[in-house]
């Protein structure tokens, strides 16, 4: 089976930083782990993900600095900079219960996505993406846009209130009106 390295704070950026393939991390509490985080080492191992643990409560400004949920262990897929958390799609398994199919197929989930926001940046560092009015020209910028870019996540959000702010009240009316 591959390594679940062992992290502390210094080396938990450099690899959230550096490491091409991204980094599968769980923030522990007590020493306490993620039961199929070592089968899904090896599976990832081909994939160049490094997969790691780290305990939040050893290093207790990790847990303020990267907001990590009250309860732990905690999941992240952290590719130069950027992270996702596991759980967040509906359906998920609870931490302690996936498997480790859950967790490869998680990791590699995000790191698709990564690589899709890094040929959407370097698309548009070379001029050819949107035609510098802010729209996508492919499924990947879009993603890149409206998941990895700070103001991308403001603009979503913005939107979706806007719209549960006027929508939702006058579906209710209708629904009133018409029923």
């Amino acid at each position: 089976e591959a390594e679940v390295e062992a992290l502390d704070e210094a080396r938990l950026s450099e690899l959230a930083n550096g490491h091409e393939g991204g980094l599968l991390v769980a923030f522990t509490s007590g020493g306490g782990g993620v039961p199929a985080l070592a089968a899904a080492a090896a599976e990832l191992e081909g994939d160049g993900v490094k997969v790691a643990t780290i305990d939040a409560d050893a290093h207790e400004s990790i847990k303020a600095r990267l907001e990590l949920p009250a309860e732990l262990p905690a999941l992240r897929f952290v590719r130069k900079g950027a992270s996702t958390t596991y759980g967040m799609r509906p359906g998920s398994p609870a931490l302690g219960d996936a498997a480790a199919s859950d967790l490869v197929s998680f990791a590699r989930q995000s790191s698709k996505l990564a690589k899709m926001a890094d040929e959407a940046a370097a698309a548009k560092a070379a001029g050819g993406g949107g035609g510098g009015d802010g729209a996508a020209e492919g499924a990947a910028e879009a993603a890149a846009q409206v998941l990895f870019d700070a103001e991308g996540r403001a603009n979503t959000a913005r939107a979706w209130t806007a719209s549960l702010l006027r929508d939702v009240p006058m579906g209710a009316i209708q629904i009133a009106v018409f029923e």
